[in-house]
């Protein structure tokens, strides 16, 4: 308010059960916000878990000095005791020990441990969760991706539909073969865009399928600049997904994340066909964005 800087919130959510009622205030707070001139906006993915480096769960000062300054603090006997008592505070944010899955670990001798809550590899190695963590942390170097149950889904369908939300996947370049189809990675990294057409549009009639796709393109694209992409125009660059709006469904999970959507036939990239009846076609068109022109020629 104070600077005139734009606003925009990325990703939305009341995170911990402790502060799920406060998503109907939260959503207050950012229409009156407009009412007054503000420029405020937000995004997130149509999914109750969250996805981050485990280390997020470590306590600011923790984290100072990075991946070395952190080992050294858990390996001190007694800066790892202040952890471990500032540490289950926040993993019950994070949904409690139970729900905190290990998604992928930066070393392969670790990856016994994917898809296993840190409840349960406590159990197994017969110390506490906190311990347990501490172990992963030294022992992974600090690279392990956590899964976290920590959402209401009530909440996030409240906000994907509120006229203000766009869509994000904050997912990565993954593969279903190959070095990127390592570990138990968010689904979303798959399916976040098929399964809101899925869920909130055919099975909930939450939204008009028109509806979600401007959320999905037009918004995004020009709420950060990227001015020749985000809709069908002469002139614009040529970025089309063909879809069977019946059909188009996400199929990763959690268990099984590396599974592509379908419904999808054909899609274009600047516009060059890139794939066809749900195959690519060896095409590269793609470019690097920015947001002068909405690509580097």
């Amino acid at each position: 308010e104070m600077t005139g800087v734009n606003l925009h919130i990325s990703h939305l959510k009341a995170q911990g059960e402790l502060n799920w009622h406060k998503m109907e205030n939260l959503l207050e707070m950012i229409e009156q916000a407009r009412l007054q001139g503000m420029e405020v906006t937000y995004d997130l993915y149509p999914y109750t878990k969250l996805n981050t480096l485990l280390m997020a769960l470590l306590p600011c000062w923790a984290q100072d000095g990075g991946v070395d300054g952190i080992i050294a603090r858990l390996r001190d006997p007694e800066d790892k005791n202040k952890i471990l008592h500032d540490l289950e505070p926040i993993a019950l944010k994070y949904g409690g020990w139970a729900n905190i899955v290990v998604a992928s670990c930066r070393l392969p001798e670790n990856s016994w441990c994917e898809g296993m809550p840190i409840r349960d590899i406590a159990v197994t190695q017969g110390i506490s969760e906190g311990e347990a963590f501490v172990k992963l942390m030294i022992g992974d170097k600090c690279g392990i991706m956590a899964v976290c149950s920590c959402l209401s889904d009530a909440n996030v369908e409240q906000a994907l539909i509120h006229p203000l939300a766009m869509l994000c996947s904050d997912g990565k370049i993954l593969c279903n073969t190959g070095d990127l189809s390592a570990g138990k990675p968010h689904p979303r990294n798959y399916g976040a865009f098929p399964r809101f057409i899925c869920r909130y549009v055919r099975e909930k009639g939450s939204l008009s399928l028109e509806d979600a796709v401007r959320r999905m393109t037009s918004y995004p694209a020009q709420k950060i600049g990227l001015h020749h992409r985000g809709i069908l125009k002469c002139r614009m660059k040529a970025d089309i997904l063909i879809f069977d709006a019946e059909k188009i469904k996400d199929n990763a999970t959690f268990d099984n994340p590396h599974q592509y959507a379908s419904g999808i036939g054909t899609m274009i990239i600047n516009g060059v066909v890139t794939v066809y009846r749900g195959r690519h076609t060896g095409a590269r068109a793609g470019s690097v964005l920015n947001c002068r022109d909405g690509c580097l020629e």
